[in-house]
């Protein structure tokens, strides 16, 4: 989540016009089995 300052000019400079839906997802820890 971090990064998404990044993230959004980049994506904004190649879809301008045509902004498609987008999720950004984070995932801090996973099981370990």
């Amino acid at each position: 989540m971090n990064d998404f300052s990044k993230i959004s000019p980049i994506r904004n400079k190649y879809l301008k016009n045509s902004k498609p839906v987008s999720t950004l997802v984070e995932i801090s820890k996973t099981v370990k089995e």
